[in-house]
């Protein structure tokens, strides 16, 4: 069996300990397995666009639409990787997935050509594709009904504290306009996908498989649709998504290098800091969510990620030694709303389905991303070739605004009922 002791002492001296008693040894293995593959995330996730554009001499135009095609690509395959969980499980799924990604990770350090660029994204789609559902089946499977909300925000902790770690070593390792030193966190990346994947093959081949072994119900998506209650949560979930994370990770790296014309050093140092924030928030933020319906949290959400777009709004009439501590601020005030975003939305769509449709279900709200990524990416892209930088920025804090309506007409209290 793989440990993680090392994991387990720094969770300790962070004051997070607490929340190990709810996993056991398997969703152990999971979560401190995808904690070191995010690692090599926070290493390259903010530095997609800024690679392609700035260091290959690709447009921004073509890095974004890049993106929206990775989405295309996860949104097409979505709907099959769901029916394969269903079938099969979650752990092979996974398994699968890791080892797409591990591969397409290192081959995108050296590709050159556009066509190289597209090939490559498509296996790196793939591999997104699976392993996010595939994962949260096997975490939902492996722990208690009353228990979901606490693993889901540990997770997320977890996840957040890896990429913070990733995002320091980027910061430290980063030369704008060096293309060995992208290489190597593109390949240091890919062997953090290994690591997790090691992790994965070690489960025993009945995680993330049916809880109840008689249930021989095959399901539909069909199933999934008739859930409205879901299906309200799934299009308010693309807007907040879209304005969201998204925007976040696809255009604002791009903004901050190349609007305000910031060292890419910048980037790790902004993502370290909403990283951390994330790990010492999310404790405390829950005891306010279980306190708190569902709806509330998330309007509040919106609130909270709209004031920090108005944060990164200030950069263009601050003096340039207030720039950095602006968008770190700003990546502050979004990763409280991340906090209660993080707990709040696994809990609730894994407490409303049933455990033959868990898959397809945990599949579909993937989607979201993916509907998301396709506009995010080249929306903001193609705004910053035309110059369209302040509009970009307004439509971004106006855009989190606008699914609270829609949030405050879904009937949250069948979702938290079984």
């Amino acid at each position: 069996m793989l440990k993680v002791p090392n994991a387990e002492k720094l969770l300790s001296a962070l004051g997070l300990a607490h929340f190990l008693d709810h996993l056991n040894n398997h969703a152990r293995r999971l979560v401190f397995g995808n904690m070191i593959n995010a690692i090599g995330m926070g290493l390259t996730m903010t530095l997609f666009m800024v690679y392609l554009h700035t260091v290959r001499g690709f447009s921004a135009g073509f890095a974004g639409t890049v993106l929206s095609f990775m989405a295309l690509i996860g949104l097409a395959i979505n709907p099959l990787v769901g029916t394969l969980i269903d079938k099969f499980g979650g752990r092979i799924i996974l398994i699968s997935g890791l080892t797409i990604k591990a591969i397409a990770t290192a081959s995108f350090a050296f590709v050159s050509t556009k066509e190289q660029v597209l090939i490559v994204a498509t296996f790196m789609a793939l591999g997104d594709a699976a392993n996010w559902p595939a994962q949260s089946v096997c975490l939902t499977r492996l722990v208690d009904e009353q228990a979901r909300q606490k693993v889901f925000a540990f997770s997320f902790m977890a996840l957040n504290l890896g990429i913070g770690i990733g995002g320091i070593i980027s910061s430290l390792v980063i030369t704008a306009g060096n293309l060995s030193s992208y290489q190597r966190l593109y390949i240091l990346d890919a062997l953090t996908f290994v690591i997790y994947l090691s992790f994965a093959i070690s489960l025993p081949k009945w995680v993330g498989q049916r809880l109840n072994k008689e249930d021989k119900q095959e399901g539909s998506y069909k199933e999934v649709f008739r859930i409205k209650d879901l299906m309200r949560l799934f299009r308010a979930s693309i807007l907040m998504i879209l304005f969201g994370y998204a925007s976040v990770s696809a255009g604002l790296p791009l903004f901050i290098t190349s609007v305000l014309d910031a060292s890419p050093k910048w980037l790790g140092l902004i993502w370290a800091a909403n990283c951390l924030a994330n790990v010492l928030l999310q404790a405390p933020v829950l005891k306010w969510v279980e306190r708190n319906t569902p709806k509330r949290s998330l309007i509040y959400v919106g609130l909270i990620w709209a004031a920090s777009w108005v944060l990164v709004g200030f950069s263009f009439i601050s003096p340039w030694a207030l720039i950095l501590p602006i968008q770190i601020t700003s990546s502050v005030v979004f990763a409280i709303g991340e906090t209660i975003w993080s707990p709040t939305i696994p809990t609730v769509v894994n407490n409303l389905i049933p455990d033959h449709i868990r898959g397809r279900s945990n599949a579909l709200m993937a989607l979201q991303w993916g509907i998301a990524g396709v506009i995010a990416a080249p929306l903001a892209g193609f705004m910053f070739d035309a110059g369209l930088a302040k509009l970009w920025v307004a439509l971004m804090c106006v855009g989190c605004l606008a699914p609270l309506p829609l949030m405050a007409r879904i009937r949250f209290q069948s979702v938290t009922q079984k």
